[in-house]
């Protein structure tokens, strides 16, 4: 028995690698997203037994699907209140992508069918981690903190000794600074990616912290992310 269990381990480990990610994947898929052409809004939730609901919401109408899900595939078909009876399946990419086909539709009215899509990519923001310590240029650090949406920074220049202190707010992966020290100065940061930002001075008085960097008001600047 113990040599039985010994030979299937890699076995078993081979099989809970390749499975993990597809888990994740499968519930990844609950939440809302929308699609790149139009103002539709898609809500997924989970039901019992790997059953799956989705809304559809248009200009304050609703439809709504029932399906199942296993792994990244699913399945959903209208409800039967529904004026048509159409069925979509589904791959979930990723996290933040998605793609579904309309595998059929019948109805009394023609303008019900056509007027589903037959093919959606649907997506969703990624929010990327802000915390941490980014540098433009040796000796020119952002510090930054952020909790709850609620954004600090603090600005070292080693180079003169200088520094400032920001804070401010993040709306998606936009973060909007004011310092509240020495300077006036607003900053706006863009998050490209969990490891780069693009900054841009908004306005800059008595700002010697980025005068020494020959850098003045309506200048853009990269910071790469040195350490969480």
């Amino acid at each position: 028995m113990t040599k039985t269990l010994k030979n299937l381990l890699p076995h078993l480990i081979i099989l809970i690698v390749v499975l993990a990610p597809i888990r994740i994947l499968a519930e990844d898929i609950y939440g809302s997203w929308s699609n790149s052409f139009d103002s539709t809004s898609y809500g997924f939730r989970p039901l019992e037994a790997g059953g799956l609901v989705m809304v559809v919401s248009k200009s304050g109408l609703q439809d709504i699907y029932t399906g199942s899900i296993r792994f990244s595939n699913f399945e959903v078909c209208s409800l039967d209140i529904e004026p048509f009876t159409a069925c979509y399946s589904g791959v979930i990419n990723s996290q933040h992508s998605i793609n579904m086909s309309l595998n059929s539709c019948e109805s009394d009215s023609y303008s019900q069918c056509i007027g589903l899509p037959s093919r959606l990519e649907l997506e969703r923001p990624q929010y990327h981690q802000l915390s941490g310590v980014f540098v433009r240029l040796e000796g020119f650090y952002f510090m930054v903190n952020e909790s709850a949406g609620v954004v600090e920074a603090q600005v070292i220049n080693l180079e003169d000794g200088s520094a400032e202190l920001f804070a401010g707010s993040r709306y998606g992966n936009e973060i909007s600074l004011q310092s509240n020290r020495n300077a006036v100065a607003e900053l706006k940061l863009d998050l490209l990616s969990n490891e780069k930002i693009v900054a841009r001075i908004e306005t800059c008085e008595n700002c010697n912290l980025f005068l020494s960097h020959q850098l003045g008001r309506g200048d853009t600047f990269e910071l790469i992310r040195v350490t969480d």
